[in-house]
């Protein structure tokens, strides 16, 4: 993975909030997070959206995308 701080800060600056349907979605250097209550299960619902097409080439590593999820700072995936 090769991005500069520059770069980074460049990416996070774009973000945007998405309606998506039912779920909105929070989008960053192509890939989509929906962060929604699910009525029906009672709980809240953190879905992660890769779509390798629109991640700039940087962040990339081989043909996936490195991804850290941490949860109230504990990390529960890490993949390089």
């Amino acid at each position: 993975m090769n991005v500069s701080p520059a770069v980074a800060r460049e990416l996070n600056l774009a973000a945007t909030l998405e309606p998506n349907g039912k779920h909105p979605a929070i989008r960053v250097a192509g890939a989509a997070v929906h962060f929604y209550v699910d009525a029906e299960r009672g709980q809240l619902v953190v879905s992660v959206h890769v779509d390798t097409d629109g991640i700039p080439a940087g962040l990339l590593s081989g043909d996936t995308v490195p991804l850290l999820v941490t949860v109230n700072d504990t990390t529960v995936y890490d993949e390089f």
